[in-house]
């Protein structure tokens, strides 16, 4: 809202797609450590998605 380039309905949009990813991403570590990751002990991982203008799509960073 500031300088005028967002309404209250863009702030909170915002605000609900990121709670919404955050809960997703609590909801689905248990799984995917138990699963994919149940033989590494200090494995972790990262999905980041990524929108330049143009184009889109994840990132993946994983350290063992």
């Amino acid at each position: 809202m500031y300088n005028n380039r967002h309404w209250l309905t863009d702030i909170a949009a915002g605000a609900g797609i990121g709670i919404l990813s955050t809960k997703i991403a609590y909801w689905t570590y248990p799984f995917l450590k138990r699963t994919i990751f149940k033989d590494r002990k200090n494995t972790n991982g990262m999905v980041m998605p990524f929108y330049d203008g143009k184009d889109y799509g994840l990132g993946i960073s994983m350290s063992f």
